[in-house]
Protein backbone atom coordinates (compact mmCIF):
# COMPACT_ATOMS: atom_id res chain seq x y z
CA UNK A 1 0.00 0.00 0.00
CA UNK A 2 1.23 3.45 -1.01
CA UNK A 3 1.89 5.68 2.29
CA UNK A 4 3.49 8.58 0.89
CA UNK A 5 3.78 9.91 -2.70
CA UNK A 6 5.40 12.53 -4.42
CA UNK A 7 4.41 13.90 -7.90
CA UNK A 8 6.71 16.57 -9.33
CA UNK A 9 7.63 17.85 -6.22
CA UNK A 10 9.96 21.29 -6.26
CA UNK A 11 11.44 23.77 -3.45
CA UNK A 12 12.85 26.57 -4.69
CA UNK A 13 14.74 29.32 -2.64
CA UNK A 14 14.30 32.82 -3.76
CA UNK A 15 18.00 34.45 -3.75
CA UNK A 16 17.57 38.27 -2.77
CA UNK A 17 19.84 41.20 -3.06
CA UNK A 18 20.22 44.74 -3.03
CA UNK A 19 18.48 47.29 -0.82
CA UNK A 20 15.12 46.63 -1.98
CA UNK A 21 15.80 43.01 -2.06
CA UNK A 22 14.09 42.19 -5.20
CA UNK A 23 14.81 38.30 -6.50
CA UNK A 24 17.74 37.80 -8.89
CA UNK A 25 17.39 33.99 -9.19
CA UNK A 26 16.42 30.73 -7.02
CA UNK A 27 18.12 27.80 -5.34
CA UNK A 28 16.76 24.67 -6.88
CA UNK A 29 17.42 22.16 -4.04
CA UNK A 30 14.36 19.91 -5.44
CA UNK A 31 13.28 20.23 -9.02
CA UNK A 32 10.54 17.95 -9.87
CA UNK A 33 11.02 14.44 -8.21
CA UNK A 34 8.33 11.48 -8.07
CA UNK A 35 8.81 9.52 -4.86
CA UNK A 36 6.33 6.55 -3.63
CA UNK A 37 7.00 4.93 -0.09
CA UNK A 38 4.83 2.48 1.10
CA UNK A 39 3.94 0.96 4.37
CA UNK A 40 6.73 -0.36 6.25
CA UNK A 41 9.61 0.87 3.40
CA UNK A 42 12.61 2.10 4.79
CA UNK A 43 13.50 4.47 1.61
CA UNK A 44 16.76 5.84 1.50
CA UNK A 45 17.64 9.30 -0.09
CA UNK A 46 21.28 9.33 -0.92
CA UNK A 47 23.55 11.94 -2.01
CA UNK A 48 26.32 14.31 -1.51
CA UNK A 49 26.04 18.07 0.73
CA UNK A 50 24.10 19.97 -1.23
CA UNK A 51 21.86 17.19 -3.27
CA UNK A 52 18.64 18.45 -1.92
CA UNK A 53 18.20 15.37 0.22
CA UNK A 54 17.05 17.01 3.53
CA UNK A 55 15.03 19.69 1.56
CA UNK A 56 13.65 16.91 0.08
CA UNK A 57 12.78 14.94 3.63
CA UNK A 58 11.38 18.25 4.81
CA UNK A 59 8.72 18.93 1.93
CA UNK A 60 7.36 15.36 2.16
CA UNK A 61 6.04 15.91 5.46
CA UNK A 62 5.26 19.76 4.98
CA UNK A 63 8.32 21.59 7.51
CA UNK A 64 8.68 23.06 3.95
CA UNK A 65 6.45 24.05 1.89
CA UNK A 66 6.86 22.95 -1.65
CA UNK A 67 6.74 25.40 -4.82
CA UNK A 68 4.95 22.98 -7.09
CA UNK A 69 4.04 19.53 -7.52
CA UNK A 70 1.65 17.24 -5.14
CA UNK A 71 1.86 15.39 -1.98
CA UNK A 72 -0.40 12.48 -1.25
CA UNK A 73 -0.89 10.55 1.85
CA UNK A 74 -2.62 7.49 2.40
CA UNK A 75 -4.35 8.59 -0.69
CA UNK A 76 -5.11 11.88 -0.17
CA UNK A 77 -3.61 14.72 -1.23
CA UNK A 78 -1.92 16.88 1.36
CA UNK A 79 -0.33 19.87 -0.61
CA UNK A 80 -2.66 22.41 0.29
CA UNK A 81 -4.10 20.79 3.64
CA UNK A 82 -5.32 23.85 6.30
CA UNK A 83 -7.19 23.17 9.91
CA UNK A 84 -7.49 19.37 11.16
CA UNK A 85 -6.80 17.80 7.74
CA UNK A 86 -3.00 19.43 7.89
CA UNK A 87 -3.27 18.81 11.93
CA UNK A 88 -3.46 14.89 10.87
CA UNK A 89 -0.96 14.62 8.03
CA UNK A 90 1.48 16.34 10.61
CA UNK A 91 0.68 14.03 13.67
CA UNK A 92 0.86 10.89 11.14
CA UNK A 93 4.41 11.74 10.25
CA UNK A 94 7.80 12.63 12.53
CA UNK A 95 11.46 13.92 11.64
CA UNK A 96 14.53 12.88 13.77
CA UNK A 97 16.96 15.66 12.71
CA UNK A 98 20.84 15.34 11.84
CA UNK A 99 21.96 17.50 14.80
CA UNK A 100 20.70 16.13 18.27
CA UNK A 101 21.48 19.31 20.33
CA UNK A 102 19.99 21.80 18.19
CA UNK A 103 16.83 20.35 17.49
CA UNK A 104 16.13 20.11 21.32
CA UNK A 105 14.85 23.10 23.10
CA UNK A 106 17.69 23.96 25.13
CA UNK A 107 15.47 25.54 28.40
CA UNK A 108 12.80 22.88 28.14
CA UNK A 109 13.52 19.49 30.16
CA UNK A 110 13.18 16.11 28.23
CA UNK A 111 9.82 15.32 29.40
CA UNK A 112 8.57 18.77 28.48
CA UNK A 113 10.10 18.02 24.86
CA UNK A 114 8.54 14.49 24.39
CA UNK A 115 5.31 15.74 26.05
CA UNK A 116 4.62 18.32 23.65
CA UNK A 117 3.48 16.27 20.35
CA UNK A 118 1.14 14.25 23.13
CA UNK A 119 -0.61 17.86 24.71
CA UNK A 120 -1.52 18.91 21.16
CA UNK A 121 -3.64 15.55 20.40
CA UNK A 122 -5.30 16.32 23.66
CA UNK A 123 -3.85 13.50 26.22
CA UNK A 124 -4.45 14.50 29.62
CA UNK A 125 -1.20 14.81 32.13
CA UNK A 126 -1.84 11.36 33.61
CA UNK A 127 -1.36 9.88 30.75
CA UNK A 128 0.98 11.82 29.41
CA UNK A 129 3.33 11.27 32.38
CA UNK A 130 2.59 7.53 31.90
CA UNK A 131 3.40 7.54 28.25
CA UNK A 132 6.62 9.54 28.47
CA UNK A 133 8.21 7.21 31.27
CA UNK A 134 7.36 4.12 29.09
CA UNK A 135 9.07 5.47 26.01
CA UNK A 136 11.84 6.95 27.41
CA UNK A 137 12.52 3.25 28.51
CA UNK A 138 11.70 1.80 25.18
CA UNK A 139 15.27 3.78 23.73
CA UNK A 140 16.83 2.65 26.40
CA UNK A 141 17.05 5.74 28.91
CA UNK A 142 15.67 5.54 32.66
CA UNK A 143 13.64 7.68 34.22
CA UNK A 144 15.51 9.93 35.60
CA UNK A 145 16.46 11.36 32.25
CA UNK A 146 12.84 12.97 31.87
CA UNK A 147 13.77 15.91 33.86
CA UNK A 148 17.14 16.75 32.88
CA UNK A 149 17.94 19.37 30.19
CA UNK A 150 19.53 18.42 26.92
CA UNK A 151 22.64 19.99 28.00
CA UNK A 152 23.12 17.16 30.86
CA UNK A 153 22.82 14.61 28.11
CA UNK A 154 25.77 12.99 25.85
CA UNK A 155 25.17 12.92 22.13
CA UNK A 156 23.69 9.63 21.92
CA UNK A 157 21.24 10.09 24.81
CA UNK A 158 20.13 13.45 22.81
CA UNK A 159 19.31 11.62 20.02
CA UNK A 160 17.49 8.57 21.59
CA UNK A 161 14.76 11.68 23.42
CA UNK A 162 14.70 12.81 19.50
CA UNK A 163 13.55 9.53 18.53
CA UNK A 164 10.72 9.09 21.77
CA UNK A 165 9.76 13.02 20.56
CA UNK A 166 9.38 11.40 17.08
CA UNK A 167 7.76 8.24 17.95
CA UNK A 168 5.58 9.02 21.03
CA UNK A 169 2.26 9.97 19.33
CA UNK A 170 2.25 6.52 16.97
CA UNK A 171 3.16 8.71 13.34
CA UNK A 172 2.93 6.49 10.58
CA UNK A 173 5.90 7.65 8.65
CA UNK A 174 9.04 9.29 10.39
CA UNK A 175 12.08 11.38 8.34
CA UNK A 176 15.49 10.04 9.17
CA UNK A 177 17.86 13.33 8.81
CA UNK A 178 21.07 11.85 8.67
CA UNK A 179 20.35 9.95 12.13
CA UNK A 180 24.10 9.19 13.11
CA UNK A 181 26.01 11.62 11.34
CA UNK A 182 26.53 13.89 14.53
CA UNK A 183 27.75 10.31 16.89
CA UNK A 184 30.67 8.50 16.91
CA UNK A 185 30.84 5.00 15.74
CA UNK A 186 29.91 3.09 18.23
CA UNK A 187 27.38 5.01 18.88
CA UNK A 188 26.05 5.08 15.21
CA UNK A 189 25.64 1.31 16.14
CA UNK A 190 23.61 1.55 19.00
CA UNK A 191 21.15 4.20 17.20
CA UNK A 192 20.95 1.97 14.17
CA UNK A 193 19.83 -0.86 15.98
CA UNK A 194 17.21 0.85 18.05
CA UNK A 195 15.47 2.73 15.06
CA UNK A 196 15.39 -1.17 13.20
CA UNK A 197 13.94 -2.28 16.04
CA UNK A 198 11.28 0.40 16.82
CA UNK A 199 10.37 0.30 12.91
CA UNK A 200 9.71 -3.54 13.60
CA UNK A 201 7.33 -2.63 16.99
CA UNK A 202 5.22 -0.15 15.48
CA UNK A 203 5.64 -1.43 11.85
CA UNK A 204 7.22 2.27 11.07
CA UNK A 205 7.79 3.38 7.63
CA UNK A 206 11.24 5.44 7.32
CA UNK A 207 12.59 8.19 4.94
CA UNK A 208 15.94 7.59 5.26
CA UNK A 209 18.53 10.72 4.38
CA UNK A 210 22.24 9.64 4.35
CA UNK A 211 25.11 10.16 2.42
CA UNK A 212 26.57 6.33 4.02
CA UNK A 213 25.89 3.48 1.63
CA UNK A 214 26.67 1.12 4.28
CA UNK A 215 23.57 2.08 6.05
CA UNK A 216 21.88 2.56 3.80
CA UNK A 217 22.48 -1.49 2.58
CA UNK A 218 22.22 -2.37 5.91
CA UNK A 219 18.64 -0.76 6.60
CA UNK A 220 16.82 0.27 3.18
CA UNK A 221 15.03 -2.02 1.21
CA UNK A 222 14.77 0.98 -1.69
CA UNK A 223 16.57 3.85 -2.60
CA UNK A 224 16.93 6.98 -4.56
CA UNK A 225 20.07 8.58 -5.54
CA UNK A 226 19.82 12.48 -5.77
CA UNK A 227 22.31 15.18 -7.75
CA UNK A 228 21.48 18.93 -7.57
CA UNK A 229 17.74 18.20 -7.10
CA UNK A 230 17.31 15.51 -8.88
CA UNK A 231 16.90 12.03 -9.14
CA UNK A 232 19.88 10.17 -11.33
CA UNK A 233 18.95 6.28 -9.97
CA UNK A 234 16.39 4.55 -8.23
CA UNK A 235 15.09 1.07 -7.17
CA UNK A 236 15.30 -2.02 -5.16
CA UNK A 237 18.46 -1.50 -2.92
CA UNK A 238 19.92 -4.89 -4.01
CA UNK A 239 19.36 -3.92 -7.61
CA UNK A 240 21.18 -0.44 -8.03
CA UNK A 241 23.75 -1.53 -5.73
CA UNK A 242 24.44 -5.12 -7.54
CA UNK A 243 23.88 -3.11 -11.15
CA UNK A 244 24.57 0.61 -10.74
CA UNK A 245 24.18 2.21 -14.01
CA UNK A 246 24.18 5.67 -13.81
CA UNK A 247 28.11 7.22 -13.43
CA UNK A 248 26.91 9.01 -10.11
CA UNK A 249 25.75 6.10 -8.05
CA UNK A 250 29.14 4.28 -9.79
CA UNK A 251 30.90 7.63 -8.04
CA UNK A 252 29.25 7.27 -4.53
CA UNK A 253 30.14 3.36 -4.63
CA UNK A 254 33.39 4.27 -6.03
CA UNK A 255 34.11 6.73 -2.61
CA UNK A 256 33.97 3.66 -0.40
CA UNK A 257 37.61 2.54 0.97
CA UNK A 258 37.42 -1.10 0.27
CA UNK A 259 34.08 -1.33 -1.20
CA UNK A 260 34.43 -4.69 -2.51
CA UNK A 261 34.89 -5.97 1.24
CA UNK A 262 31.95 -4.15 2.36
CA UNK A 263 29.34 -5.34 -0.06
CA UNK A 264 31.17 -8.82 -1.27
CA UNK A 265 28.79 -9.56 -3.47
CA UNK A 266 28.39 -6.54 -5.65
CA UNK A 267 29.80 -6.98 -9.34
CA UNK A 268 32.07 -3.61 -9.46
CA UNK A 269 31.49 -2.46 -12.53
CA UNK A 270 34.67 -0.17 -12.72
CA UNK A 271 35.84 2.69 -10.32
CA UNK A 272 34.96 6.56 -11.49
CA UNK A 273 36.97 9.86 -9.73
CA UNK A 274 34.41 12.33 -10.96
CA UNK A 275 36.32 15.87 -12.18
CA UNK A 276 35.47 19.11 -10.92
CA UNK A 277 32.92 20.55 -8.16
CA UNK A 278 29.64 20.26 -7.68
CA UNK A 279 27.95 23.18 -9.77
CA UNK A 280 25.61 25.31 -7.76
CA UNK A 281 22.06 24.53 -7.52
CA UNK A 282 21.07 28.49 -8.53
CA UNK A 283 22.49 28.01 -11.78
CA UNK A 284 22.10 23.83 -12.66
CA UNK A 285 24.25 23.22 -16.14
CA UNK A 286 21.71 22.09 -18.77
CA UNK A 287 21.08 18.51 -20.27
CA UNK A 288 22.32 16.14 -17.54
CA UNK A 289 23.18 17.62 -14.25
CA UNK A 290 26.23 15.38 -13.71
CA UNK A 291 27.69 16.12 -17.36
CA UNK A 292 30.31 18.63 -16.23
CA UNK A 293 31.81 15.95 -13.92
CA UNK A 294 31.12 12.76 -16.11
CA UNK A 295 33.95 10.92 -17.67
CA UNK A 296 31.48 9.37 -20.11
CA UNK A 297 29.73 12.82 -21.17
CA UNK A 298 28.62 13.28 -24.92
CA UNK A 299 27.31 16.15 -26.67
CA UNK A 300 23.69 15.06 -25.83
CA UNK A 301 24.62 14.85 -22.38
CA UNK A 302 25.19 18.75 -22.47
CA UNK A 303 22.06 19.76 -24.22
CA UNK A 304 18.94 17.27 -23.19
CA UNK A 305 18.06 16.08 -20.02
CA UNK A 306 17.41 12.85 -19.63
CA UNK A 307 14.28 11.41 -18.40
CA UNK A 308 14.10 8.29 -15.47
CA UNK A 309 13.50 5.34 -17.76
CA UNK A 310 12.63 1.92 -16.59
CA UNK A 311 15.23 -0.79 -16.81
CA UNK A 312 13.88 -3.60 -15.19
CA UNK A 313 11.62 -4.39 -11.97
CA UNK A 314 12.02 -1.55 -9.88
CA UNK A 315 15.37 -0.33 -11.33
CA UNK A 316 14.91 3.42 -12.62
CA UNK A 317 17.97 5.34 -14.15
CA UNK A 318 18.26 9.08 -15.84
CA UNK A 319 21.23 8.85 -18.15
CA UNK A 320 21.67 8.26 -22.02
CA UNK A 321 25.34 6.52 -21.68
CA UNK A 322 23.70 3.76 -18.99
CA UNK A 323 24.16 1.22 -21.37
CA UNK A 324 27.46 1.91 -22.04
CA UNK A 325 28.25 1.31 -18.65
CA UNK A 326 26.20 -1.71 -18.00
Amino acid sequence: MSLLRLRNIGKYFPIRSGVLMNIRGYVRAVDGIDLEISSEDTYAVVGESGSGKTTLGKVSIRLLEPTFGSIEFMGKDVTKARGRDFLEFRLSTGMVFQDPYRSLHPRKTVIDIISEPLRIRGYDESDIAKRAEEYIKLVGLSREHLYKYPHQLSGGQRQRVAIVRAIIYNPKLVVLDEPTSALDVSTQAQILNLLEDIKKEFRLSYMLITHNLQIVYHMANRVSIMYLGKIMERGNVEEVFEKPLHPYTLTLLSSIPAAEHIFPQIVRRRKINPVGEPPSPSDPPKGCRFHTRCPFAREACKTIEPVLEHIEGNHYVSCHLWREIE
